[in-house]
């Protein structure tokens, strides 16, 4: 089994420099997605809802799929930039995709307006359709960063440090986002338009992937884990430890619910002071 190969500070300062912007082309993009989509669905809370909610379940999705290829993968970092050259290959090809479902959607509408039910389904799959394979690839990002940092705070002899590293991984990430929607929504859209602005977001994510692809092959290889579930891991724990794991992902999961559910409540509420704008 190979060693694990620690990283230097210059390139751990720069990993985390990625996931910073990282998070903020996401946000843009999904700034402009949105402006796609509400042209087709309407400036509504419903059409917020489908596309917050398509945009979130393809990095779920891509979360819990691709956590268990980055366990076993010998170059995390490196499978974080063919994830990131993948966003800035699929995530420009998004519009065209739209416009494909346009033709769908104006053809199924007629028959699905008395029903407000299936209307919401026909858009939120519509959406998630549109929306799930650069999202699914940007879900992906997380969970191999954090098999980074973890076989680094290992190879340093320094596990007690990984805490701290992975809340200030995750924390940049959400800087970086909120970064993109202040750009997005202030200035990229306004003088550059929803095509310019979407070429800047690609060539930031093809700059972060391809210095991470080439960084990340001149590192040495780490050990593959076995990639494990959380059935996995509550099987090999006692009782109450498996209690408290499975309390633990359904408290998360139920506050996540209430978050989204918050950012959409807050959005029309805000809606009637400053108008339906980005």
């Amino acid at each position: 089994m190979n060693a694990v190969q620690s990283l230097d500070r210059r390139t751990r300062v720069l990993v985390l420099a990625c996931f910073f912007l990282s998070g903020a082309t996401g946000l843009v993009y999904q700034g402009i997605w949105f402006r796609h989509l509400q042209a087709l669905f309407g400036v509504t809370t419903h059409a917020l809802a489908v596309v917050v909610a398509a945009f979130m379940g393809g990095l779920a999705a891509g979360s819990w799929a691709l956590g268990r290829t980055a366990d076993r993968s010998a170059r995390p970092l490196r499978l974080y930039g063919w994830l990131e050259l993948g966003v800035a290959v699929l995530a420009p090809l998004v519009p065209f995709v739209i416009r494909g479902v346009e033709a769908l959607y104006v053809a199924l509408h007629p028959h699905l307006a008395g029903s407000f039910v299936l209307l919401s389904l026909v858009r939120l799959g519509l959406a998630l359709g549109t929306l799930l394979v650069p999202t699914f690839l940007m879900g992906g990002t997380l969970p191999a960063l954090v098999v980074l940092l973890r076989r680094d705070a290992a190879a340093r002899g320094q596990s007690s440090a990984l805490h701290r590293s992975l809340g200030r991984l995750y924390g940049l990430n959400t800087l970086g986002a909120v970064a993109g929607t202040v750009l997005v929504g202030f200035v990229l859209l306004a003088h550059l338009g929803l095509w310019r602005t979407t070429a800047v977001a690609a060539l930031v994510n093809l700059g972060l992937g391809a210095w991470c692809v080439w960084r990340g092959g001149r590192l040495g290889p780490g050990p593959a884990a076995a990639a494990r579930s959380v059935s996995d891991v509550t099987a090999g724990s006692g009782a109450s430890d498996a209690a408290l794991l499975r309390f633990a992902a359904l408290a998360f999961a139920v506050s996540g619910a209430l978050s989204l559910g918050y950012e959409v409540a807050w959005t029309r509420v805000l809606a009637q002071v400053i108008g339906s704008s980005t």
